[in-house]
C-alpha cells in the first residue's frame, strides 16, 4: 500500500494514532481528488441533477461529526467542478475557498461516501488502488505523457 493511500485512509477514518505513526504532514494529493471523483460518480453518476448534489451535501454535513462546518455552497461547487458540471458561480465559490477548506470539504465528502458504501477493509483498499491508477491516468493526460 502506498504512503498516499495509507495517509488518506487514516485521514478519512480520523485515526489520530495512524496519522502519528505515518509521521507525515498532509498535503493534498491527486489521489484524494481521484478518489472523490470515483466515489461521486459511483454515487451520483457522471451528470447528476442539482437536487442530487444538494441532497448529498446535506447528508454528508449531517453524518460526519467533527469540528469543521462544511459550507454547503463550497461543497456543492466542488462536486460540480470535479464532475465538470458548468453552473453559474461555481468558479467564484471555489476560488473563494482556502486550501484548508477545500481539503476538509473533500475529506468530509469522502468520509460520508465511504461510510455509506460500508466498504470492508479489502474493498476500501481495492477502491483506493483503483483511485490511484485513475489519478496516475489523469496526471499522464494533463502532462501529455500517455502510456497508450
Amino acid at each position: 500500500m502506498s504512503d498516499d493511500i495509507a495517509l488518506l485512509k487514516a485521514l478519512i477514518a480520523r485515526d489520530e494514532a495512524a496519522l502519528r505513526d505515518l509521521d507525515n504532514q498532509f498535503a493534498p494529493t491527486p489521489l484524494m481528488g481521484a478518489a472523490l471523483i470515483k466515489a461521486l460518480v459511483r454515487r451520483l453518476g457522471r451528470h447528476p441533477a442539482a437536487p442530487a448534489v444538494i441532497h448529498l451535501v446535506a447528508h454528508a454535513r449531517a453524518s460526519v461529526a467533527g469540528g469543521f462546518e462544511v459550507p454547503p455552497a463550497g461543497a456543492e461547487a466542488l462536486i460540480c467542478g470535479l464532475l465538470g458540471i458548468d453552473l453559474p458561480g461555481v468558479r467564484e465559490v471555489l476560488t473563494a475557498l482556502s486550501m484548508d477548506e477545500l481539503i476538509e470539504i473533500q475529506l468530509t465528502l469522502l468520509t460520508a461516501l465511504f461510510a455509506d458504501e460500508q466498504f470492508s477493509d479489502r474493498q476500501l483498499d481495492e477502491f483506493l488502488e483503483e483511485s490511484q491508477a485513475y489519478s496516475d491516468e489523469l496526471i499522464a493526460q494533463a502532462t501529455g505523457a500517455s502510456g497508450t
